[in-house]
């Protein structure tokens, strides 16, 4: 009998929706993080308290993603997608609308929830189509192509900011989650495999993540090379305010780099993952990783004050992460490919719960110097290499 909800036959054909789903998230942060001192000026709060509205976006996406992949495993994907989309779409509205910082946040809040869904989702589809051994490389793929948005974002949301009004990147991100969601609705089939557990899926599934050393090991790893992006996109922002004197246009300006260094790895990632191995790419990224960060710290300790000495490392940082992160998700993903979307949630859990710690972390420090950034690109550069350490002795 055929399956009951086949797959189209050409699977590139899905691969620019997928990335658009899976860069939903994403584009919201980085639109967003550029504006974060106009929007402090315009609701005249702390600094402390505008920052909120980037961490606990981020800590609201850490408990969805727990919810998102075992509902994708019982009732479907497209279902579920569809909701998150909606979720999103009313998250831009209060966002957009807002009167004081905290509706602003909780706006914000909403559009995390259901932007987060979309990419829980597109790892999971994507594991439903493509086998164990070409996972990485295929996740590698769809995000070099999701980047792209990312990669203008701070540009387009310090342009916004500057010459229409911060508001204006909400009703811009609305726009995308109604072109996205008539997209969903038009093309995407469902892909949940006919025989996943679906309903069968026992209420222990998320424990037994926990207690995986090799899933453990991958999405820890994972987790903390986001941690190390996301200090960067909160508090780099602030630092070229206060302590370099540049503007949000600027910043995204240079942020274009870092952003364009991802999508090299990313590139990298795709053609070479499958012939070196997982293992070896996600170890020698944290080494390489962990050494630009370092860098970083001393010149920032030594009194270099410019964008490039803080950019710079960055760079090579963020270079590192995108050689990584396709591997250590697929490594996570493939660890419990009977529940591919428990797994997709589980990883993404701590890869937000890390992200929403980092953020406000970074916002606890004042923002006259690059230290304060450059130190926690050296702490969680660190944590990222040293969770490899949890892999059992025969995948290390």
């Amino acid at each position: 009998m055929p399956p009951e909800h086949p797959a189209p036959s050409p699977r590139r054909s899905l691969l620019p929706l997928l990335a658009a789903m899976a860069a939903l998230a994403p584009l919201s942060m980085h639109l967003f993080a550029p504006v974060l001192p106009v929007v402090r000026d315009a609701f005249a709060v702390p600094q402390a308290l505008v920052q909120l509205s980037i961490s606990l976006p981020l800590l609201a996406m850490a408990p969805a993603t727990l919810v998102y992949g075992p509902a994708a495993d019982r009732y479907g994907r497209r279902p579920v997608l569809v909701a998150a989309l909606l979720v999103f779409l009313a998250g831009a509205t209060v966002a957009g609308t807002a009167v004081n910082i905290w509706l602003l946040m909780a706006g914000r809040m909403l559009q995390a929830v259901g932007g987060i869904g979309a990419l829980v989702l597109a790892r999971t589809i994507v594991s439903d189509r493509n086998a164990a051994s070409e996972l990485a490389s295929k996740l590698a793929t769809l995000t070099m192509v999701m980047v792209i948005a990312p990669l203008i974002a701070p540009l387009v949301g310090g342009l916004l900011a500057e010459h229409v009004s911060w508001r204006a990147l909400f009703a811009l991100l609305a726009l995308v989650g109604v072109t996205l969601l008539g997209a969903v609705i038009r093309r995407l089939p469902e892909t949940r495999p006919p025989a996943a557990p679906g309903a069968r899926i026992r209420r222990g599934r998320l424990a037994e993540l926990v207690v995986h050393r090799a899933f453990m090991a991958y999405a820890l790893q994972n987790a903390m090379v986001t941690a190390t992006f996301l200090t960067f996109v909160a508090g780099a922002p602030t630092v070229f305010a206060d302590a370099l004197g540049r503007g949000p246009a600027e910043f995204g300006r240079y942020f274009a780099a870092v952003a364009v260094a991802y999508l090299v790895g990313n590139f990298i990632a795709s053609r070479v993952s499958t012939r070196v191995g997982s293992r070896r790419m996600v170890t020698g990224a944290s080494v390489a990783a962990l050494l630009a960060a370092i860098a970083a710290l001393a010149l920032a300790a030594a009194g270099v004050q410019t964008p490039w000495s803080l950019v710079g490392p960055m760079v090579v940082v963020v270079l590192c992460a995108g050689l990584s992160n396709p591997n250590a998700q697929a490594g996570a993903i493939s660890a419990f490919p009977q529940a591919a979307g428990a797994a997709s949630g589980g990883l993404t859990f701590l890869q937000n719960l890390t992200g929403a710690v980092a953020t406000q972390l970074v916002g606890m420090f004042p923002a006259t110097s690059t230290v304060p950034v450059a130190a926690l690109l050296v702490l969680f550069s660190t944590l990222s290499l040293a969770s490899l350490a949890l892999l059992p002795r025969a995948a290390r």
